[in-house]
This record gives C-alpha cells, sequence and structure tokens, in this order.
C-alpha cells in the first residue's frame, strides 16, 4: 500500500492554504450531517485565524472551498521555492539565535566585570589571628602554597570534630554513641522510632525530649528507592557539566556524554542502584574535597569562612534522589512543621520574614507580653551527628540501606583540599577512631536532612507548651506559632497564654523555652552560637496622654533579668537582650517587633553607595549601564519590599546615589528629572522602574497570594485583619474601611501601613472577611453612630477606648433585653455578664471619669428620647437574632431565673409573692442545692439583670424573645434551598 505523502514539498506558505482547504472541507461534512471531530474544526480554526466561519452559510461554505482549491492548485506549482524560500529562513532564524546568545553572553561578562565579579581563581592566602607581645590582635596574611593548605586542614579538622571539642555533645557521649552505631544500631533506631526503646536516665531533659520525638507516623511506609535508566537519562541531562565533583572519579561530563547511550545508561542506573539496595560504598566514593569559600568579601580568617565539599558525581546523585524523595514523603505526610521553611517549594525566605512581622503585629494588636528569641546554630551543617541524622531521615522514609550507603562515605572518606595552588597530595583524617560528624555542605541532601532534624526540634518545643497560640478575633480561628526556621536562623517564642499576662510573669517560662531549645539543638550534636543571637522581651504600656499603647523598654520590664544560654564553649552565656526598636539584620531585612524604618532606609541606602561605589572606576558601554541597574542593585532593593513601607521620596533618596555614578555613564546628565528617568519607554522615558512602585507591587501580591492560597503567612494576615476589625469597631475589613474616619483608632502594624498606601494611590482591596454581627433586628453598630455624629477624631479615639474596655460592638450590647433602655452597667462603664461575647478581645485598661462624661453625652445624643433616669432609647430595638447558647442569664416565667456557671446553672427564686417582682436570689432546686440538675424549661428568654450592691440577689431588667419569621419568608426559604 502507498501514500501520497511527500510529493508536494512542504512549507509554513504551502501548509496554511492546505489548512483552510480542510476547514472547509471539514465545516460542509458536517452540514451534511456526518460525523466531524469537533475538537478538530477547532484547532483549524485556530491555525487558520478564522473563528467565525462556522458562522457561514453552506452556500458561501461552497463558495470559499472552490476558492480556496484554485488557490491551493496555484500556490502548489511553486512549493518547490516556497520550500527554499523556508529553510534560507530557517537558517537565518538560527544564525539570528546563535548571535542572539553570544551577544548575551558577552553583555553579561561585561556587566559582571563592570562589578568586579569575575573568577577569583581560588584561596590563595589566609589570614591567621596571632597577638602581639603588648596584646594586641593582629591578622597575619600567608601567601605559602603548604602553609595555606595546613591551615585549611587544620581548620576544617577542628570544624568536623566539633561534636567532640571542646566538650562533648550528648549524642556523642556513651551509651548513646555505642548503642546506636554498633552491632545492634539498626535495631535500636527502629526501636526508638516505633516507641519501644528505653532511654537512659541519665540523659539531660532536652535530649530525651528530643529523642522522645523521634518517632514515625501512623502508618509509616518506607520509600522503594531505586534509579531506573529514565530517571538516571533525566538526571543528567537537567545537571550542568561545569558544576564540581571530587575528582578521583567520573566527572559530571562523562555521565552526561554515556547518558547519550541506552546501553551505558542502563549500566551506569544499575551501578547507582547497588548502593540503595545494599549499604555499600564503592572505594572512589570515599573521597571529599574540601575548599573555602568566603562569607564575607575581604575576610580569609579560615574559622569566618565557608568550606564546601565535592562528592563522587555519583554519589552526589544518589543523595540529591535520597533528599528529594524524602522531602516529598514528608511534605505528603505532613511531618514538616508550618515554622520550617528552608529548602522547602514554594517557601521563600521574604514570606517568612512578612510572617514574624505579622505575628509581632499580633502581639502589639493582643497587647499580649512574649519573649522572643532570635538564635543562629553554629556550623548547623558541619555539626549534625550522624546516627543523629539516620534516625529523623528514616522518620522521612528512607531505608537503613539507603542511608547506611551515605553515610559510611562520609564517615570513611579520605579528606583533601582544593585552593588557589591547586588540589593537595596530602590528605586528612579524624584525630581518633570516632569518624568526623556532619553531613557536609555541598551535599545534595545536606538541606533535607538538616529539615528533618529541625523539623524534632519545632515538633518537641510545640508538644512542650512553648510558643504562641490566640484564637482570631471574630471567627475563633486558631493561630500558631513556635518557631520561625530558615535553615540555621531561627526564632524561638514564648508568649504569655493570656493577655493579661505582664512580661516579668512569663520571663521564666521564657527561659525554660531558651533553654530546652538550646538542649536540643545540642541533642543532635550542634550548639548555639551567642555572638549571633539576642532576643527582646515584649510587653506594652497604655499611654494616657496620646490614648495609644506603646512597648515598654528594656528599664521598664524586667531590667535585670538575664537570658542563659550554653554556648560554644559549654559554659553558660548570656545573650544580647535588645530594645523593642532595635533592628537586626535576619533573613536579609532589617527587623524589629516596633516598626523602624530608619533601619530599613539605612540598611538600603548603604546597599545602593557600595553598589555605586563599586561600580564608579569601570567603564562600561553606553547601553549596559540600565540593564546593569535592573538586572543588578534593584534586585537587592526589591528584596525587602514585601516588608518596608517607605514612601516614594525616601525610595528617591535610596536611588541617588545609583542614579548620581550611572547615568553619566549612560549618556544622561546626572540631573536628569526623576520623572522622565523613572517613565516608561513608550513616553519617552528611560525604562527605569521606580523603587515605590515596585514596592506597591510587592505588598497587592503578598495580600492577594497569601490569602487567596490560604498559607501560613495568609492565616496570619486574616488575624490581623480581624484583630484590626474588632479594635476599629466596624462592619468592614480594615483595608475597606474609609481611611479618614478609622485610621486614628487602628494601631500601627504592617496592615495599617499597607492601608495608607494604598489609600495614597487609590488603590481598592476587598477581602471576604467577617462581619461584626448584629444580634437583633433594628441594630447598629456603636462606631457607626459615633462617626454618623461627626465627633472630632480625638473624641472618636476616647469613645472608642471606652468600647473596647466595655467589650461591646453594637447598641444590642449595652441595652436591656427588651430593647428598650441602656443598661445601667453599659452607662456607667461597668462590665457586666448577660451574655458571652463571641469576640476575643485585647487587653485594656479603665478610661477616666472624664472619658466617661464623654462616653454618656454622645450615647445621649445618639440613642436616648430623652435625658431622663431610666435611659430610655429613642427606637426600641427589635427581637433577638442570636444564639440562645450565647446568654449568660435566662428566664423562665413558670420557673425563674437561670445564671449560667460552666456547664452547669445555678437557680434563682423570686423574692415576691407575686409574678410581677423583679428581685431574684439564689433559691435551692433540691433541698440546699441551688444548682438546677435538670433540663431547662421550654419556656426559657433571654434575660438582663443587675446585680444588687453588697449581695448575692439581682434585679432583672428586662427580657427578650427571638426574631421569629413569618410564614412568608419561611416558605421562600423552603422554595430557596429546594
Amino acid at each position: 500500500r502507498t501514500t501520497s505523502s511527500g510529493k508536494v514539498p512542504w512549507s509554513p506558505k504551502l501548509q496554511g492554504f492546505w489548512d483552510r482547504l480542510s476547514l472547509w472541507k471539514l465545516l460542509l461534512k458536517g452540514r451534511k450531517r456526518c460525523r466531524v471531530s469537533s475538537q478538530k474544526v477547532r484547532r483549524l480554526m485556530k491555525k487558520a485565524r478564522l473563528c467565525t466561519a462556522w458562522k457561514k452559510t453552506t452556500a458561501e461554505l461552497e463558495v470559499a472551498l472552490a476558492a480556496e482549491q484554485r488557490a491551493y492548485k496555484q500556490a502548489k506549482r511553486q512549493a518547490t521555492q516556497l520550500r527554499l524560500y523556508f529553510l534560507k529562513s530557517q537558517k537565518a532564524h538560527n544564525r539570528f539565535l546563535r548571535l542572539r546568545r553570544m551577544k548575551q553572553r558577552e553583555e553579561a561578562r561585561r556587566r559582571r566585570r563592570a562589578q568586579q565579579k569575575g573568577s577569583t581563581g581560588g584561596l590563595r592566602a589566609i589570614q591567621m589571628e596571632e597577638q602581639l607581645p603588648d596584646g594586641t590582635p593582629q591578622l597575619r596574611t600567608i601567601t605559602d602554597r603548604a602553609l595555606v593548605e595546613e591551615g585549611c586542614m587544620q581548620e576544617n579538622a577542628a570544624r568536623y570534630d566539633q561534636t567532640r571539642a571542646p566538650y562533648t555533645t550528648p549524642p556523642m557521649a556513651e551509651p548513646l554513641y555505642t548503642a546506636f552505631t554498633g552491632a545492634q544500631a539498626e535495631a535500636n533506631s527502629i526501636a526508638l522510632l516505633e516507641g519501644r526503646y528505653s532511654l537512659p536516665d541519665l540523659l539531660d531533659p532536652a535530649t530525651t525530649a528530643f529523642l522522645s520525638h523521634c518517632r514515625f507516623h501512623k502508618d509509616h511506609v518506607p520509600v522503594h528507592l531505586e534509579v531506573t535508566t529514565s530517571d538516571h537519562v533525566y538526571f543528567w541531562s537537567r545537571n550542568p557539566e561545569d558544576k564540581g565533583s571530587e575528582p578521583h572519579g567520573l566527572h559530571n561530563g562523562h555521565f552526561k556524554t554515556a547518558a547519550q547511550s541506552p546501553v551505558i545508561a542502563s549500566c551506569d542506573a544499575l551501578f547507582r542502584n547497588i548502593p540503595l539496595a545494599t549499604g555499600f560504598v564503592p572505594s572512589n566514593w570515599r573521597n571529599l574535597m574540601n575548599f573555602a569559600i568566603e562569607k564575607k568579601a575581604g575576610d580569609f580568617r579560615l574559622s569566618k569562612m565557608r568550606t564546601i565539599q565535592l562528592m563522587n558525581s555519583e554519589a552526589q546523585a544518589n543523595n540529591k534522589k535520597a533528599g528529594r524523595a524524602a522531602m516529598q514523603y514528608a511534605e505528603e505526610h505532613s511531618l514538616i512543621p508550618d515554622g520550617q521553611c528552608g529548602s522547602r517549594k514554594r517557601h521563600q525566605a521574604i514570606d517568612l520574614a512578612l510572617s514574624k512581622r505579622l505575628v509581632w503585629d499580633l502581639l502589639i494588636l493582643q497587647r499580649r507580653a512574649a519573649g522572643w528569641i532570635s538564635n543562629d546554630a553554629k556550623s548547623c551543617f558541619d555539626r549534625i551527628v550522624h546516627w543523629v541524622a539516620i534516625i529523623t531521615m528514616l522518620r522521612f522514609g528512607l531505608t537503613w540501606r539507603v542511608l547506611s550507603s551515605m553515610f559510611n562515605m562520609l564517615s570513611s572518606a579520605t579528606h583533601r583540599v582544593r585552593t588557589g595552588f591547586g588540589d593537595s597530595e596530602r590528605t586528612f583524617k579524624p584525630p581518633s577512631v570516632i569518624p568526623f560528624q556532619g553531613c557536609g555542605q555541598g551535599n545534595g541532601a545536606g538541606p533535607p536532612i538538616w529539615i528533618s532534624v529541625s523539623s524534632v526540634l519545632i515538633t518537641m518545643m510545640e508538644a512542650m507548651g512553648y510558643g504562641f497560640e490566640c484564637l482570631s478575633a471574630l471567627e475563633s480561628q486558631l493561630v500558631t506559632a513556635q518557631c520561625f526556621c530558615f535553615v540555621d536562623d531561627t526564632d524561638v517564642i514564648e508568649a504569655g497564654n493570656t493577655v493579661h499576662h505582664s512580661g516579668e510573669a512569663i520571663y521564666a517560662s521564657v527561659q525554660e523555652a531558651a533553654t530546652l531549645w538550646a538542649g536540643g539543638i545540642r541533642a543532635t550534636g550542634g550548639a548555639i552560637n551567642p555572638e549571633k543571637s539576642f532576643w527582646w522581651l515584649i510587653d506594652f504600656e497604655w499611654d494616657s496622654r496620646t490614648g495609644k499603647w506603646k512597648f515598654r523598654g528594656k528599664k521598664a520590664v524586667a531590667p535585670d533579668f538575664e537570658l542563659q544560654i550554653q554556648g560554644l564553649s559549654g559554659a553558660t552565656e548570656s545573650l544580647r537582650r535588645l530594645e523593642p526598636d532595635d533592628s537586626e539584620r535576619t533573613l536579609g531585612v532589617m527587623l524589629s517587633p516596633l516598626e523602624n524604618l530608619e533601619a530599613h532606609k539605612a540598611q538600603l541606602v548603604a546597599k545602593a553607595k557600595d553598589w555605586a561605589e563599586q561600580l564608579r572606576p569601570n567603564l562600561l558601554h553606553k547601553y549596559d549601564v540600565l540593564p546593569l541597574i535592573k538586572s543588578t542593585i534593584m534586585k537587592k532593593l526589591e528584596y525587602p519590599m514585601a516588608l518596608t513601607t517607605l514612601d516614594a521620596q525616601q525610595w528617591t533618596d535610596i536611588m541617588s546615589p545609583v542614579l548620581q555614578v550611572c547615568l553619566p555613564k549612560a549618556g544622561v546628565c546626572r540631573n536628569f528629572p526623576g520623572d522622565v528617568v523613572f517613565a516608561p519607554l513608550s513616553y519617552q522615558g528611560l525604562g527605569l522602574p521606580h523603587p515605590f512602585g515596585c514596592q506597591v507591587f510587592k505588598h497587592l501580591e503578598m495580600l492577594l497570594r497569601h490569602m487567596a492560597n490560604r498559607t501560613k503567612t495568609g492565616d496570619y494576615m486574616e488575624a490581623n485583619v480581624q484583630a484590626h476589625q474588632l479594635e476599629t469597631g466596624m462592619s468592614f475589613g480594615l483595608l475597606q474601611q474609609v481611611y479618614t474616619n478609622t485610621a486614628i483608632l487602628a494601631s500601627d502594624t504592617w496592615m495599617k501601613r499597607v492601608w495608607h498606601e494604598l489609600k495614597g494611590l487609590d488603590i481598592y482591596v476587598a477581602y471576604d472577611s467577617p462581619a461584626l454581627s448584629h444580634r437583633r433586628t433594628d441594630d447598629s453598630l456603636l462606631m457607626d453612630l459615633f462617626i454618623n455624629l461627626e465627633v472630632e477624631q480625638e473624641e472618636l479615639l476616647w469613645l472608642n477606648w471606652c468600647r473596647m474596655f466595655l467589650q461591646v460592638c453594637t447598641v444590642s450590647d449595652i441595652v436591656t433585653a427588651d430593647g428598650r433602655f441602656i443598661r445601667r452597667s453599659a452607662w456607667n462603664g461597668l462590665r457586666d455578664e448577660c451574655c458571652r461575647s463571641p469576640y476575643q478581645w485585647p487587653r485594656t485598661v479603665r478610661p477616666t471619669r472624664q472619658h466617661w462624661d464623654l462616653w454618656q453625652t454622645t450615647l445621649s445624643r445618639a440613642l436616648l428620647a430623652s435625658n431622663g433616669p431610666h435611659y430610655q432609647l429613642q427606637q426600641p430595638l427589635g427581637p433577638w437574632t442570636d444564639r440562645l447558647e450565647d446568654w449568660n442569664w435566662l428566664l423562665s416565667p413558670t420557673t425563674g431565673l437561670f445564671h449560667r456557671h460552666g456547664a452547669t446553672w445555678k437557680h434563682f427564686c423570686s423574692e415576691g409573692s407575686h409574678t410581677t417582682s423583679r428581685r431574684y436570689a439564689p433559691g435551692p432546686s433540691l433541698p440546699s442545692c441551688p444548682w438546677w440538675t435538670a433540663p431547662l424549661p421550654a419556656d426559657v428568654l433571654r434575660a438582663t439583670v443587675h446585680s444588687i450592691t453588697g449581695s448575692d440577689r439581682v434585679l432583672l431588667t428586662g427580657t427578650g424573645r427571638a426574631f421569629e419569621p413569618s410564614a412568608c419568608s419561611l416558605l421562600f426559604s423552603c422554595f430557596g434551598n429546594s
């Protein structure tokens, strides 16, 4: 059988004729009631760009088909020539792509050189600390190859042996070390994870707590790890050839080339499977190459540098596969706490920094005391004890054989160092029979190993009751935060259990949390570095002059208290305590509980100046300058924009050093108008994005992304929005309120500052947030009434203070149950418990007599019919629409009054002989027992009472009935539900 394909040379132009011809044929076929693929028709209409072709009549389709057939026959005569034109254009296009790639590489190379970021050529000098005879410290620079290599070896040997020197960490001490590294290591590890292993009694509490939380999750099933040929080929197709590897084996280029052959690729995949299945370690894997890189430019002290380990290419490939499998297993089974954000997909460092900011704002909105400990784990990857890492990775689904291969390679490896002089011929090994510890920086499984270890630490802190917990203000959803971790940077939180606990009341529990966390770090082989750690003790006080809450300083709250932890040497050391507005750089951002905009600006100005000074002496092509700004310094400035709330003028000041240096290099006057510099190219500007606009877009992106995706950061945002809504007493969320009306009522938080920013640009963002509920018909919000009266802003602030103290939101919260009078307690500024509030209120203090006079005067203007002694409303409120379960006082006309005490009810009997008596006293339901044990009567009504001073009797002030829907509304609701 033969086909006619290939007789006409193909070209895109000729294909267009054929597509249109096929389309008209299919449409006509469909008009004749024949079966036609609608998907094929839609595809042809899209390719031919004839989206309305299906609307043509049959006659029009026949005319179009005939015309297209004639055009196709004419074009087919030129098919060979069209094919030649196409081939020439394709070659030109490929040539254009190659030239464009070469141009981009050259431009990138020039820009890197302009920033002095060329290849360093390796470490060719080190600095050693020594003291002069007079005791003055001095740095001595060493450039001799032998001395540089010797210094690197000594530093690396000490770094990998930190778990035993200067003191032995708990997992390296007996009997734990022998139990989990000896002949019974596998059995003991599985027994520990299953909860069958009995821990020694002599362990310190933190180590016991850490190991007690190393447990398999329910229905644990290990992951079967196997390298298929397709996995092997896919890995090496994506792995870059120039990535470094240990030189005692094949490098990445060999494997990338071998992956092109199916036979060799299947053999390589088989060789990688043997260690995974048996725990075997090939001899060429037992070599590690160490080289040092600078943490800070120009600092060549070995103790301040980072050591990277190069491993065998095959071993590294297996480590990465094991790490990915462990992370996937842990994410699927929710084994990673929310506070751990490092090395996880869809988790960014700036999101974690924003979460910290939002939790601080929750403390501000609730006026809750807390201790906040920001700590740094010293050389976290280099100090993880192997058997601890194996146990935590077993939790993440890996098998004993896979982990044995990985860690036996690390513990039995021969180490060398690489410097700018080349690879050392000398090697170094552990100083004793106990192998070096740590998973090694550069290990593909290193980040998952640290996540597995830190996940147990965070789970331990949560199980021991430390952290921050609260209920959202309106919906009472649980909001928690125990730790915020991003690799080795960790923030430990210990907050008061209620909003009424002071800073002095919680500092003992803060010390216990710090001790437990530091002990948990030691239980993994690590240690806290006190030099890089600090803490805040957060508490608040009322400022009666401004009508706002403010932070208490160090001298005002527990000034003599020092937070103690065990340091690097094993001795107890004090952590540095900061003022609430003292900012420290964490996660690349200047952060403090009390927002410090000047610290943000100073950091950004320093970045801009350093970048400009680095670029000033270098030559650049004019057309390289503006792209260089966009791709380098703008990216540095954009990173913290999610947290910063600087105005446009402040951002202009930050960009000034950059423009003063770069505009002349681009052939533009350095005093060129800023409006033109930051205008888009389409409006004849230079096309530089204004950083203030970038900040606004970043804020919008954070608001929309986190709230829509319901992330943990989104939960903190929602809690902030609800707390602000309760604070302002309005029916809408903060961003939907009128800024000029209620801004004075809101605490200074990130959400309020973003609200101010969006208001200035007339940007409206709406959230589907819960509303403050009206509890009866004809009800109103108190703050709406006060705003409609057009009271002064300062008076509105004092009125809101009174409202917050009484913990009321609506008119129904302050009136009697019959809806006719204001309750005497609400009028005089006294809280009562007639009804339980569904909201979570912050800490408040009692207003002064002067403010209660303003409260009474404003209520009289807004609600009262006259100034009589009974506080009668102008318009009585309608029936109740809330739940009967929310009331603490209920009245049965036939039985008496009932008062809720927890889950039980106390019975009150009328004092008078007439049913109209309004005085009630505790009366026995049973002999000598005032507690009501039977079900409540069916005729109970909502009731408000007033306590009689000096006695346990109460005065009934009103009763109210629930709203009863009419027959029409019931019928409508029935049809609506159906």
